[in-house]
């Protein structure tokens, strides 16, 4: 350009020294009269030539004004962009440097929650400890609280037994009593013939008195049975519901040392029984005297009828004891309901934190799923970081180039002129660039501040997350072992309880074996069960076909109708289903009633055929001999020194069989008398000793099945720590 501009400067240099040089010839011309007229046309020519120049060097002197103009303002614009690209740079680096202060104190602070959340597991982990260690203890003292239940209740089955036996003890000395009675009426009337008539009168008015007594007596007796059924029937009632309720409280896993502590109190009341029945037969050998005296005189049978309205007012004393006694045991049954209620709650209670276990282990099981998505997206965040960086440093060697084009433009300001056309567009594309740049960084900035945001929110719920499931994790743990020690002990102690059951059980039937007669009048008590259980399966049978009578109602669209039909089908054949395992149960009950029966039948037949008539024989009809006899053949059974099972019973000298003792005497009746009191005597030693040893294989069916349940619930748990 500056060339351009000297060039006219040397053209019009040149014309002017063209024009001097054509003044000079033109005045000499004109002095010399203008004698060359050739060069008039060559001057006209050379003066168009130079308006011509003229015009151009205008033109030019337009065109380098232009030309500067448009110099100065790409210059200024390059002094623009300059200072843009010094802003942007300091501001670049300004931001730069905000975001990895902020990325260090996001990190400070992530290190600060993880430490914060370390101390608040092991804050939490104390306090699940001490809360655990409570609920242990509170469980224990409910426990202790339904041994306690369990005991007062068997002590109270025990006392209704008890009870029972004592008032059958009563009816028999009552029927023995009415015996005796009937003997002394006969001697009266032998006694009225020799005596006065006042005597008799008096005697008359006597026996009248006593007779009204015995006729109050048996009154109230039938009274005291009724109340007694009554008793009875509830107690069994109770005892339905008892057993009821010791099905639902399986799991207190305390049955074992129940039980032992039950064979302990049996154990104990057997001897107090043993000793009670010594007291009796000294007691007994006291009232023999008095027998004996009523049997040589006659005249002291007004002083046997008063001891007999004492001992008739202590029978009623007795009764009313019993009465009293049953209401205290009906309100300490009540009692025991009131406790299996609270138990009932807490079964509940260990039910729900079972639930809450589960819940637990799903809610874990979900936040590990969580961490590990947390996981990833932290993953992406940090591949996203590396990402900025190499835009970042992409941006800084971009800079880097535009400053050096900025100083190579620098250096070439001189060939500017020819290049501006480039220059304008290299700028408006790096004015893009920085437009992009620019929003680049915004959007950036824009979306580490929403994820920063966001992961500072999920980290804070994850960690509360994880707060929860490790303490109810902890919890879960502490009571899998809690549980898993006490199934071990259980189970020890059913073993070792089964074994000395198994012992017991065999001692005692040996021992059966070997000293009574067994009886089939308890076969009704052991078939009670049954009979129980065959109403109750009846009577559901029954539900059923009335749940059968009563189909559903027909509705007009088909489809529905359909779904009626496949329901009723299913319940149908539900129904089935149940009545055929009733069925089977019940073949199998009757099955086992009949094998039973069988089993007792033999059992009662050898000890019929094993039992010898000269036990059963006696030497005279004097009742002082007779109560001799008695005492003798009490003493092998000491079951048999009570007051209810003394009766006359012969010498063991005499070898003739019980048969041939009975229909070979010509007496005949009082020995059949005797013979069928010391059968039924027998037969109810038999029913104690049966009694005891049902008892005693229903304590070890309930032990089976205990140590079943207990297995199972030790596969499942596991199968739950394999899973």
């Amino acid at each position: 350009m500056m060339a351009e501009e000297d060039n006219p400067a040397s053209n019009l240099s040149c014309a002017s020294d063209t024009v001097s040089q054509s003044e000079s010839p033109v005045q000499n011309d004109d002095s010399c009269k203008l004698s060359e007229a050739g060069n008039l046309s060559q001057i006209s020519a050379l003066y168009e030539k130079y308006k011509a120049q003229c015009t151009e060097v205008e033109r030019l002197e337009k065109q380098n004004s232009e030309y500067r103009e448009q110099l100065l303002k790409t210059i200024r614009e390059r002094e623009s962009a300059e200072e843009s690209l010094r802003i942007y740079r300091s501001e670049k680096v300004s931001k730069f440097d905000e975001l990895e202060r902020k990325l260090l104190e996001y990190e400070y602070q992530l290190k600060a929650c993880k430490d914060r959340s370390a101390a608040q597991e092991a804050h939490h982990a104390k306090i699940i400890g001490d809360v655990t260690a409570k609920m242990n203890g509170t469980i224990a003292q409910l426990s202790k609280k339904c041994d306690i239940a369990e005991r007062e209740k068997n002590d109270a089955v025990v006392r209704y037994a008890t009870r029972e036996a004592e008032l059958m003890h009563l009816k028999s000395n009552l029927e023995k009593l009415e015996a005796e009675k009937a003997s002394l009426i006969t001697e009266k009337d032998a006694l009225i013939e020799s005596t006065k008539y006042q005597h008799l009168q008096d005697y008359k008015q006597a026996v009248e008195v006593a007779r009204k007594e015995l006729e109050s007596e048996k009154l109230l007796r039938a009274q005291d049975e009724e109340t007694l059924t009554i008793t009875t029937k509830r107690l069994e009632a109770v005892q339905t519901v008892v057993t009821e309720l010791r099905s639902m409280l399986e799991q207190s896993q305390k049955q074992l040392a129940k039980e032992s502590e039950e064979k302990l109190a049996l154990k104990s009341e057997h001897e107090k029984l043993l000793h009670q029945i010594d007291n009796d037969g000294k007691n007994r050998e006291t009232v023999e005297s008095v027998y004996k005296k009523v049997s040589d005189e006659l005249s002291r049978l007004r002083e046997e009828n008063e001891s007999m309205k004492v001992e008739l007012a202590m029978v009623v004393g007795e009764c009313r004891e019993v009465k009293d006694q049953l209401s205290i045991e009906k309100e300490r049954h009540k009692n025991a309901l009131n406790e299996l209620c609270s138990l009932k709650d807490i079964k509940s209670q260990i039910d729900s934190s079972v639930r809450r276990v589960e819940e637990a282990e799903r809610e874990v099981r979900e936040a590990i799923e969580d961490r590990d998505q947390a996981e990833l997206e932290a993953s992406e965040c940090r591949k996203q970081t590396e990402r900025m960086l190499t835009i970042t440093e992409q941006l800084t060697d971009k800079n880097s180039l535009l400053s050096s084009e900025c100083d190579s433009l620098r250096a070439k300001n001189l060939a500017a002129a020819t290049r501006l056309i480039e220059v304008e567009g290299e700028l408006r594309r790096s004015k893009d660039r920085a437009d992009e740049t620019q929003k680049e960084l915004e959007y950036v900035k824009v979306t580490t501040n929403a994820e920063i945001s966001s992961l500072r929110e999920e980290l804070n719920s994850k960690i509360a997350k994880v707060q929860e499931l490790s303490r109810f994790l902890d919890e879960a743990r502490n009571e899998k072992e809690v549980l898993k020690k006490k199934n071990a002990s259980n189970i020890k102690e059913l073993r070792a309880e089964l074994i000395s059951l198994r012992k017991a059980q065999a001692h005692l039937v040996h021992d059966t074996g070997r000293e009574g007669n067994e009886s089939t009048s308890f076969l009704p008590i052991a078939n009670g069960g049954s009979s129980s259980s065959r109403a109750s399966s009846i009577c559901s049978i029954d539900t059923g076909g009335r749940a059968l009578a009563n189909p559903p109602s027909p509705v007009e669209d088909a489809s529905h109708m359909q779904q009626q039909m496949v329901e009723k089908i299913v319940k149908l054949q539900r129904q089935l289903a149940r009545k055929q395992d009733k069925v089977e149960f019940l073949e199998e009950h009757v099955r086992q009633c009949t094998e039973e029966l069988r089993k007792k039948t033999k059992i009662i037949q050898n000890y019929a055929l094993r039992e010898e008539a000269s036990l059963l024989l006696p030497e005279s009809d004097s009742l002082s001999q007779r109560m001799l006899l008695c005492l003798e053949f009490a003493h092998p059974f000491p079951a048999l020194k009570h007051s209810q099972f003394w009766v006359p019973l012969a010498r063991r000298k005499s070898g003739t069989t019980l048969m041939g003792s009975i229909f070979g005497n010509a007496v005949g009746k009082s020995e059949v008398d005797l013979a069928t009191e010391v059968n039924s005597r027998l037969q109810a030693v038999l029913e104690d000793t049966l009694y005891k040893n049902i008892t005693l294989k229903n304590n070890v069916d309930t032990l089976g099945e205990e140590i079943s349940r207990l297995s199972r619930e030790n596969r499942q748990l596991a199968l739950s720590k394999a899973t």
